[in-house]
């Protein structure tokens, strides 16, 4: 037997099989459905009729809650676009007329805005001109507002009240304004919020359930079986029969939803209980129940509908279905036979195109198959070769692109090893020979190239300014901002005697040359070797500390003053120390104390503190040693985060002379 004959019986025998097995079991299941979704609907229903025949009391106070809070929110949409549209420049007018279309959109009754004094002047008619104020006693009911103007997130809800200005009963809600003192009311007719009230009541909702569901009659009891509230269709009897009444004492004995389906109808019966107001707390005490009675008059005509178009829909499908196998059947097979020739000789290698000429030409699924299987085969001899070519291309890019990647990136580090050397190499090597007086310092970059800098100036007269800055960041921009700062400083220091002064005019200067508005916090001070003085200003910078053998580490008192380059006409004040025989002074910028280890705690004052006691009674250049050592113990195996620079500064038990 052929494939064409084999296939046509085969499919015709399952697809008879499977429609006549469907069709039963669909008519059997539709039976069974449409009772059993009649009856779970009637349950669902009576539960849903239990719950809101309690929540009868307090939906009402749930949903002017839920109205409260929509006119919150329309109040704060309401301040906001007023904020927007006032910076934006709208005229009063323009916004009026945007709150006139808010009103049409919104339902709500008016919209009033004040100005920080309480008078309203943004409206939507009739509130425009209203002035708020505070006495109680001359308006009750607009005076609560008056606190808003006081508050930038306050809320004020009202009640259905009779309102001030002209006695109309409205409800209220009212917010600060968000970007000045003001009162964003909006408010809505108390007459809506009667309507609406009333349109919840329990004898409303079941007089639609009957009318709109299906349901011949419900009953809502207390639990003395005495008719709360009764709706029926056309002029049925409120009376309930004694199956009724049983019905409906099994309910709430059993406290559980009771179904029944008696001949032409369904009754369902559904205890009520009083609400708690907790979702999740056990059900309340019993009320009274619910009963509903559902007819199967129409569920037995629907049956039967059903039935008829699925024996219809199964002889029509039936015999479309042998016509469209009949038909179809050739019209599959044959060009799947030459597409599966076709494959087999690509994969011999001998494919004759030509083949699948026929089948290409037609116009469906199997017609773009053949196609698409000729193009694939003309393709896949090419591709290979087409391939290789690529690889090989792409590889030779890649290896060009990698060397030149390598040659600019060693170029940028050859670079950048030059800026550093440079960097390092303005910095002085030794503090001035001062007779009694030593110093050391260090400066290790977190990068190559570093934004901290120290210096030695020397001013003659046993006069040394020394410096000690840190530009904000790191990096190449930093390291030129640097070397600007440096040379600023360093000028002005040689003209002015005043530290305070030498930082009020270098900061003027570094302003002037700031582009990229970078900044330096700087310590300057100038030490009077012969008397031991030390007067300096600090511009932001960390206060250095004076300690010594016999002295506990102290920072030096700050002075008033800010970073450098931040504003051009910045003051600084500055003060003066002095620094005994046997004293030491140790100035640092935040690398030392903002050092962080590997899990994230940073080296901190306490530290630094700790670490001056023990090295008290040693030279500059022990103590610095002791302190790079000590910061490094600290990191670990942490990067460095920040460049690391200080100063030590010792005077000697003996002084030469000068």
């Amino acid at each position: 037997m052929k494939l064409k004959t084999r296939l046509l019986l085969i499919v015709s025998a399952l697809l008879a099989l499977s429609i006549v097995a469907t069709a039963v079991s669909l008519a059997y299941n539709t039976q069974r459905a449409i009772l059993d979704q009649a009856e779970d609907d009637g349950k669902t229903l009576a539960g849903i009729i239990a719950r809101t025949a309690d929540m009868g009391e307090t939906v009402e106070t749930e949903a002017e809650s839920l109205l409260s809070q929509d006119m919150v929110t329309s109040a704060r949409i309401v301040s906001h676009f007023v904020a927007v549209a006032e910076k934006a420049g709208l005229s009063p007018k323009e916004i009026n007329r945007h709150l006139d279309a808010m009103v049409g959109s919104d339902d709500l009754g008016e919209i009033g805005v004040t100005d920080p004094k309480g008078k309203v002047y943004l409206h939507s008619e009739p509130s425009g001109g209203f002035q708020f104020r505070p006495e109680a006693s001359k308006q009750p009911q607009a005076s609560e507002f008056w606190s808003l103007l006081n508050s930038r997130s306050g809320v004020v809800v009202q009640d259905v009240l009779r309102r001030d200005m002209d006695g109309k009963i409205y409800k209220y809600v009212g917010v600060s304004g968000i970007d000045k003192p003001r009162i964003v009311q909006v408010g809505l007719d108390g007459k809506v919020i009667d309507t609406m009230k009333r349109t919840l009541g329990t004898q409303e909702y079941i007089n639609r359930i009957v009318k709109d569901s299906g349901v011949e009659r419900v009953w809502v009891v207390n639990q003395d079986l005495a008719v709360l509230h009764f709706a029926g269709a056309g002029k049925k009897s409120a009376e309930l029969s004694v199956i009724d009444k049983a019905n409906l004492n099994s309910a709430m004995r059993n406290n559980q939803i009771i179904s029944d389906i008696e001949g032409d109808r369904i009754t369902v019966a559904a205890p009520i209980h009083k609400e708690t107001g907790d979702p999740d707390a056990a059900q309340g005490s019993l009320v009274g129940a619910t009963l509903l009675h559902i007819p199967t008059e129409t569920l037995h005509e629907a049956l039967v509908r059903e039935l008829i178009m699925t024996a219809v829909i199964v002889l029509v499908v039936m015999f479309c279905a042998v016509l469209m196998l009949t038909h179809y059947t050739n019209s599959i097979t044959a060009p799947l036979l030459v597409v599966t020739d076709a494959a087999h000789a690509l994969q011999d290698g001998n494919l004759n195109m030509a083949l699948l000429d026929p089948v290409a030409r037609r116009m469906d699924a199997l017609g773009v198959l053949a196609r698409v299987f000729q193009e694939m085969a003309r393709k896949v001899q090419g591709q290979k070769q087409e391939l290789e070519e690529t690889v090989v291309q792409r590889t030779v890019e890649l290896e060009e692109k990698n060397r030149l990647l390598e040659f600019a990136q060693q170029t940028i580090e050859n670079e950048l090893d030059v800026a550093h050397s440079l960097q390092q190499a303005i910095l002085p090597a030794h503090f001035p020979n001062i007779p009694g007086y030593t110093a050391s310092a260090i400066m290790l970059p977190a990068k190559q190239l570093a934004g901290d800098f120290y210096d030695y100036i020397e001013l003659g007269n046993g006069r040394v300014g020394i410096l000690i800055a840190d530009v904000a960041d790191k990096g190449v921009a930093s390291s030129f901002f640097m070397a600007i700062c440096r040379t600023a400083i360093r000028t002005v220091a040689e003209t002015l005697e005043s530290p305070a002064q030498v930082l009020s005019e270098a900061n003027r200067r570094i302003y002037a040359s700031n582009p990229k508005s970078l900044f330096v916090t700087v310590f300057y001070g100038v030490l009077d070797a012969r008397s031991g003085w030390f007067t300096y200003a600090n511009g932001g910078h960390l206060p250095p500390y004076l300690f010594g053998a016999t002295k506990q580490p102290e920072k030096l008192p700050r002075t008033a003053g800010m970073a450098l380059g931040v504003v051009d006409d910045a003051e600084f004040g500055e003060h003066r120390v002095h620094i005994a025989p046997g004293d030491r002074v140790f100035l640092y910028s935040d690398g030392i104390t903002e050092a962080f280890n590997e899990q994230g705690r940073g080296f901190g004052d306490a530290a630094l503190a700790t670490a001056l006691i023990a090295v008290a009674d040693r030279s500059p250049g022990a103590i610095i040693q002791y302190l790079v050592d000590t910061v490094k113990n600290f990191e670990g195996n942490a990067p460095q985060s920040d460049d690391l620079t200080s100063i030590a500064l010792a005077r000697s038990f003996f002084a030469g002379s000068f």
